[in-house]
């Protein structure tokens, strides 16, 4: 890719980061176009639907989220209190973004979770090794599983979408935490 389109693509990415963060996925390319300074074509050069440049804001998501998960696994904490403190921070990170909650709240994103797919899978790995920790420390409830996440996630990135929960949502966070924390002996 020529510097000058290497530019560009930085940029519109940059743009419908911010431009789909705020409308979500009702924003258009033409947003997405003008906040970059740069045409719709080119735009299209690049993403050739609005699937494919939500789908590349996601993936680059999911890599924060992987990254997120290293950071914890490197603190000087248990593996589930480690994947706890990950989790929470990385419901953090989507607070703001409106289109990758659409996206992780469910409903029928097939092209956009197949671009993910890789970065999913790399999560679902690092999440993987966390609970197996966390469970053999007495810290993750036994039974939990990698799986639990995206959905309790999904419901996590549903309350923020809807503006009349979203005020509710780190409420719903710490119940969910909460929720995956092995039960105290009585």
């Amino acid at each position: 890719m020529r510097a000058d389109a290497r530019r560009n693509r930085e940029r519109i990415i940059e743009a419908a980061r911010k431009v789909f963060a705020e409308y979500g996925s009702d924003a258009q390319m033409d947003d997405v176009a003008a906040a970059a300074g740069v045409g719709v074509g080119t735009v299209y050069r690049h993403f050739p639907n609005k699937d494919a440049l939500i789908g590349e804001l996601v993936r680059q998501k999911f890599e924060k989220i992987a990254d997120g998960l290293r950071a914890a696994s490197a603190m000087d904490l248990d593996p589930g209190e480690a994947l706890l403190v990950a989790l929470e921070r990385n419901a953090e990170q989507l607070e703001d973004d409106l289109a990758t909650q659409h996206v992780m709240s469910g409903g029928p994103h097939p092209a956009i979770w197949q671009m993910c797919a890789a970065n999913v899978t790399e999560v679902n790995e690092l999440a993987t090794k966390l609970i197996a920790g966390g469970i053999a420390s007495g810290t993750l409830r036994p039974d939990m599983v990698v799986t639990d996440i995206r959905l309790l996630m999904g419901g996590i990135t549903s309350t923020m979408a809807d503006p009349a929960t979203r005020p509710m949502w780190r409420r719903h966070l710490q119940l969910m935490l909460d929720a995956l924390r092995a039960p105290r002996a009585v």
